[in-house]
């Protein structure tokens, strides 16, 4: 692989996010896990050079893609190189087996990022014929988020177009890089604003936090791995657009009715009242970071009591206050929050929740575009890329779970789509697709009388 990096002096503090991500990376061999990856099958004629161009755009227009990281004076620095070349590897795969490809993808997408030394960005083509190539592009969440992951890919997708002479010309290069976002947050933090922001967040989360035991069908090991899997389940769009409609009717959004019915379920399963699970915001509250590539999003701590055997409207109420709170004052950084909270001995390694719920924001048409390469489709896909047929690759290359479970929902083609993750050193594949069940029926009961107890739900009552 090909790759320099021309080096500037000048060191500049972590974000809070980045930071956390720089000790979490020293302290695992399994850093692929937090790798973001883009694979696709490209059933066209491609222009392989200008292809390369295309992605040598990306580390032009985003510092954050030619910044390297080091320990000065026991603390982490980064440094935003003036110039980079993308690292492009392109191999001949054409007598590779099925099987091949597959280790030869999963070596792409293992293969552990030098955080001292960069690039941030890899490209490896695989080329099978002159019209079937495997593209994998793969960062590291140090660099991006999966927003940034979504404005990179769709950059991508317009550099090919330029390098192809299908457009004209570019949008302008972002006035501001990741760099400025991480010194705004560095100077909150020292501000009365920030303060104010950390006195919200110790009201909420005051006391001890319960931590979530759910069920599982193995026992818990002494040294967790990150193995993990997902499981797909889709509401049809006619549940869908009722779930709309009691969002619209009650004055919440559809990520608070989503979320609310999640924690009664979560209730169900653990019979705890008082629960902590995490969510995710995007950390870009101001408009000149709409558009900057790097790691922004900032992990929200959300903290609901069922106690009193509420209604679902009732309850969700409850929620929107919580939420609406939340986003207010989601610009203070979780990594911080977790160190204020507990002492320095207890916040290494320690996550304030288990369970984390997601709903990506909608309506973007980067995110758009790349839905189908998010989501393992049943049937085959391929989809126009810069006039590219492109075919979505999952692969298995071994999923990472980081926490015990998860759900993301988004909204496809009029209809959501679940998508959750799990520890599968913890939970049953079959457990999982129960409780994906057990939640679809039990938001179809919430809508035909969400006046009633929560206790009533029948479907909450038979989960076993």
């Amino acid at each position: 692989m090909n790759s320099t990096l021309a080096q500037l002096k000048t060191l500049y503090p972590l974000g809070a996010q980045q930071k956390l991500i720089w000790q979490l990376h020293g302290q695992t061999s399994q850093n692929w896990i937090y790798h973001v990856r883009f694979s696709a099958r490209i059933h066209s004629e491609l222009d392989v050079r200008a292809l390369q161009r295309a992605c040598q755009t990306l580390v032009d227009r985003h510092g954050i893609l030619r910044t390297t990281y080091a320990v000065v004076d026991g603390q982490p620095r980064q440094q935003v190189c003036e110039e980079g070349t993308v690292d492009f590897e392109e191999k001949d795969a054409s007598d590779w087996s099925w099987e091949q490809l597959e280790r030869g993808v999963t070596q792409a997408l293992h293969h552990p990022f030098d955080l001292a030394g960069g690039p941030m960005l890899r490209v490896h083509l695989f080329a099978r014929s002159t019209g079937d190539r495997i593209l994998v592009l793969v960062s590291h969440i140090i660099a991006v988020d999966k927003r940034s992951w979504s404005l990179l890919i769709d950059e991508l997708r317009l550099s090919y177009l330029l390098e192809t002479n299908q457009i004209a010309s570019l949008s302008p290069q972002p006035e501001r890089q990741y760099i400025d976002f991480a010194n705004w947050q560095n100077s909150l933090l020292e501000s009365p604003k920030g303060e104010r922001h950390w006195n919200y967040w110790q009201g909420e989360l005051a006391g001890e936090l319960p931590r979530l035991n759910l069920p599982t069908d193995k026992p818990r090991r002494e040294m967790a791995t990150h193995e993990g899997a997902l499981y797909k389940s889709q509401l049809s769009p006619e549940l869908t657009e009722r779930i709309k409609g009691i969002a619209k009717t009650e004055g919440a959004t559809l990520y608070m009715v989503l979320l609310a019915a999640f924690f009664i379920l979560l209730y169900r399963y653990t019979g705890q009242e008082d629960m902590v699970i995490g969510s995710l915001a995007s950390g870009r509250t101001r408009s000149e970071f709409l558009t900057v590539v790097g790691n922004l999003c900032n992990r929200i701590v959300l903290r609901e009591d069922c106690s009193g055997n509420p209604s679902f409207k009732a309850f969700l109420a409850q929620v929107r206050q919580t939420v609406m709170g939340a986003l207010l004052h989601q610009d203070y950084p979780y990594s911080v929050l977790k160190e204020r909270l507990f002492k320095e001995s207890e916040s290494h390694g320690r996550q304030m929740y288990q369970v984390l719920f997601n709903m990506p924001e909608p309506n973007t048409p980067s995110a758009d575009r790349l839905s189908p390469f998010s989501v393992p489709q049943e049937t085959q896909v391929r989809v126009d890329f810069a006039g590219l047929e492109l075919e979505p690759v999952f692969l298995p290359t071994g999923m990472s779970a980081a926490l015990d479970l998860g759900l993301r929902v988004s909204e496809i083609e009029g209809s959501l789509v679940c998508l959750w993750s799990y520890k599968t050193e913890l939970f049953a594949a079959s457990a999982i697709e129960k409780m994906a069940e057990n939640y679809q029926t039990l938001l179809a009961e919430i809508l035909a009388n969400s006046t009633q107890p929560i206790s009533a739900l029948s479907s909450v009552m038979s989960i076993s």
